[in-house]
This record gives C-alpha cells, sequence and structure tokens, in this order.
C-alpha cells in the first residue's frame, strides 16, 4: 500500500518493464511430464546450527509434481533450535504450511487434493509431528510455536515419511548436492 501511495516514476517504469515481459511471453508454457500419477510430494531437510556465528538452523523444502519442482525454500530458521530434532521439526512445520497453501490453491482451482506425502530423513521430528497426543516434555515449546501441522495431519491432509533409508533428496534443500 505504501508503494501505491509514494510511488514514482521509476516504479511506473518497472511495472511496465514486467507488463512488456509478461505480454511477451504469453505463448510460453511449462511442460512436465510424468506418468508416475504420484501427485504432489514434498521433501524437507534442516541442517542443525549451519550458521557458526548466530547458531541458527537452516530451513530446506521442495515440492514437486509431475516430477517438476513447483515450490521450494532455504533460509535460516527464525529461532534457535536445542537439537537436530527440534530443527527438523520446525522445517516439517514449514514445508507443511507450504503444502497446505498449495493444496488450497489446487482446491480453488477445482482441482482434486489427495493426501501429500512429505518425506524428511529425521526420525525424532517425524515421531513428534506424528505423535501430538503424547506428551512432550522436552518439546513443548516447539509444539506451541509449530502446532498447525497437527490439524492438518489429523484431517489427512499431510502424510509424513522417512527418507532414512531412502535416497536422500531433501538434502538438496540445505547443502550442496549433486543429486537434483
Amino acid at each position: 500500500m505504501q508503494l501505491i501511495l509514494l510511488s514514482s516514476k521509476e516504479h511506473l517504469d518497472k511495472a511496465k518493464y514486467i507488463l512488456h515481459y509478461l505480454a511477451g511471453t504469453v505463448k510460453y508454457v511449462l511442460v512436465c511430464k510424468d506418468t508416475s500419477n504420484k501427485g504432489l510430494i514434498a521433501y524437507t531437510d534442516s541442517d542443525y546450527a549451519a550458521d557458526l556465528v548466530k547458531r541458527r538452523s537452516t530451513t530446506g523444502y521442495h515440492l514437486k509434481l509431475a516430477n517438476g519442482i513447483i515450490s521450494w525454500q532455504s533460509r535460516a530458521q527464525k529461532t534457535i533450535a536445542l537439537s537436530a530434532t527440534e530443527a527438523e521439526y520446525m522445517a516439517l512445520s514449514d514445508c507443511s504450511r507450504q503444502v497446505v497453501w498449495i493444496q488450497n490453491i489446487f482446491t480453488e482451482l477445482g482441482f482434486p487434493v489427495q493426501p501429500t506425502q512429505i518425506c524428511a530423513d529425521n526420525e525424532g521430528g517425524i515421531f513428534i509431528v506424528s505423535n501430538p497426543v503424547q506428551e512432550h516434555q522436552q518439546t513443548g515449546h516447539v509444539c506451541v510455536l509449530h502446532c498447525g501441522q497437527y490439524f492438518v495431519i489429523l484431517c489427512n491432509t499431510l502424510l509424513i515419511n522417512s527418507l532414512i533409508s531412502q535416497n536422500k533428496g531433501s538434502q538438496c534443500n540445505t547443502r550442496t548436492c549433486s543429486v537434483c
């Protein structure tokens, strides 16, 4: 809202540039070919205390549809995690919010939405997310901050799976990786 009130010629020039670009790419399309019919799949990971100065962990996730990445993020976590499990739990929370947002877009567009598989590689984080009835004495403070995923799991919107024994494709989110 502030930019609208304080707009300048520079802002108008940038808006014209964007409209010119969009007009020139009207006939472009994205083509994703995948015959597996897996639907939306998410991969998430964290790198515990990756920032050696601030001690913040890195959260990363990517969402795939028709074997093409449609959404991704890699960033420092907003709070300091006290363990790798806590960092993974926060990454799962961020990823689950993005998945629900994408599912809502699909629903608004009239596409059928199936439960989305989220793949993670930390058994502790998966256990905490998958067992909301358990009393987590050591992680209660984290559950307060990131409890929204319990609701979507209970409503069968998300399926949390382990990548421990599988190819760790989720590590591409937080580390330099040649798998992707």
